[in-house]
C-alpha cells in the first residue's frame, strides 16, 4: 500500500482515514509522513481528528489512504467527494477478487496476478502479491449440483500453478496463505473432493508429473494452530512468519489412495519417492524413498521394488514408463 501511495500521491499531503501504525512505518521507510487522520464520525470529530467532509472536493491537495474500512462498503463515500479510486485514493483492504471460469487473465494496483479460465479463483481482501497461474491446458469438470473446483488465497505474496494435461473432478480446493507455494506437475489425475492446503508463514507443497490421486485426499502443509509445551511454557511448532518452512514434496508418478492424507507438521518436512504408492486410508508423515508402498497410520513403507500403471487392465511392466522401473533406494 505504501509502494502505491508513493506512486499516486504526487506531493499532495497525505490523510489517513482512521489510523494505523504500522501503514504509518511503511509510509516513513519510503520518505512519506501523514499530514493528519480524519474520521467519519462527527460526534467524535475535532480539530486534531476532523471529520471527513472536509477534504470534499479537494483531491487536487490531499491523497486519501484508508487502512481498516472495507472498501466495498465505503468506496461510494470517497467517490462522492470527487475523488478518483487509486489516483486519489487507495484502500487496505480491497474488495473479494473473484476470477469466474473463461474470465480471462486479471491483474491489478495490489499487485495481483490471476491466469486461469478453467477454475475459479477468489482473493481474500487483504491478499496483495498473489500469483495464480492454472494452465489453460488443464481440465477441470464442471457440475451445478456438486461442489465446484476452486483455488483461495487468503495471504499475500503466495503462489499457485496447476501444470498442463492435469484433469480434476470436482471438489477440489487449492488453499493458499500468507508466503506460501503450491505447484502441481503436469498430466496429474486428481479425482473428487481433493484438497491442497499450504498454511501462511513459507508453508509450500510440490506434486510433480504424471500422479494420480484417488477420491478425498488431502495435503496439508503446516499445522494451523500453535502447540506449547505446558512444561517449559515453549511453542514446539513453527511459528506463522517462520522460515522452517513445512513442505510437503511428492515426486513423479506417486499414486495416493482413496481417502489419504499426507502432513507436514511439527517442524518437519514430508517427502514421497517417484513412483511410489500410498495405500487408501494411510496417514503419511515423514520421507519415503522411490518405488514402494506406504501403508498405515502413521504410514511406514511395506513394500519394496514396486511400480505401477494407470490402466488396471495392463500386464506388460514396460507400460509403466522406463523412468519409472527402479530399484527402491532404501540408503
Amino acid at each position: 500500500i505504501a509502494d502505491i501511495v508513493k506512486k499516486y500521491y504526487n506531493d499532495r499531503k497525505i490523510v489517513l482515514y482512521g489510523d494505523s501504525q504500522p501503514l504509518r512505518q511503511a509510509l516513513q521507510i519510503r520518505g512519506l509522513e501523514v499530514a493528519f487522520v480524519v474520521t467519519g464520525d462527527k460526534k467524535i470529530a475535532s480539530s486534531e481528528r476532523p471529520h471527513i467532509s472536509i477534504l470534499k472536493n479537494k483531491a487536487s491537495e490531499y491523497y486519501i489512504v484508508i487502512p481498516g474500512l472495507p472498501k466495498e462498503k465505503f468506496k461510494d463515500k470517497i467517490l462522492s467527494l470527487g475523488y478518483v479510486d487509486f489516483k486519489d485514493f487507495v484502500f487496505c483492504l480491497h474488495e473479494i477478487i473473484i476470477n469466474q471460469i473463461r474470465s480471462g487473465d486479471y491483474e491489478d494496483e495490489y499487485g495481483n496476478h490471476i491466469h486461469s479460465r478453467n477454475c475459479v479463483v477468489e482473493l481474500r481482501p487483504d491478499v496483495y502479491n498473489a500469483d495464480v497461474n492454472v494452465s489453460s491446458l488443464a481440465w477441470f469438470s464442471h457440475n451445478p449440483n456438486r461442489p465446484e473446483n476452486k483455488v483461495i488465497v487468503t495471504g499475500s505474496n503466495a503462489s499457485v500453478y496447476v501444470g498442463d494435461d492435469c484433469h480434476f473432478t470436482v471438489g477440489t480446493l487449492f488453499l493458499a496463505g500468507y508466503n506460501s507455494k503450491i505447484i502441481i506437475g503436469e498430466r496429474g489425475w486428481f479425482v473428487d473432493n481433493l484438497r491442497f492446503t499450504a498454511e501462511s508463514g513459507g508453508r509450500s507443497i510440490r506434486v510433480g508429473d504424471d500422479c494420480m490421486f484417488a477420491y478425498d485426499v488431502k495435503i496439508y502443509a503446516g499445522d494451523g494452530h500453535a502447540i506449547f509445551n505446558t512444561e517449559t511454557g515453549e511453542r514446539t511448532n513453527a511459528a506463522y512468519l517462520s522460515e522452517e518452512g513445512y513442505t510437503v514434496d511428492i515426486g513423479n508418478h506417486v499414486w495416493l489412495g482413496i481417502r489419504s492424507t499426507v502432513l507436514a507438521s511439527g517442524k518437519k518436512n514430508t517427502a514421497i519417492g517417484d513412483s511410489t504408492i500410498v495405500g487408501a486410508g494411510s496417514i503419511v508423515k515423514g520421507k519415503f524413498p522411490n518405488n514402494c508402498v506406504v501403508a498405515g497410520i502413521p504410514a511406514k513403507m511395506v513394500k519394496k521394488n514396486v511400480t505401477w500403471s494407470k490402466n488396471p487392465l495392463d500386464e506388460d511392466i514396460s507400460v509403466c514408463g522406463e523412468e519409472y522401473i527402479h530399484l527402491t533406494d532404501t540408503e
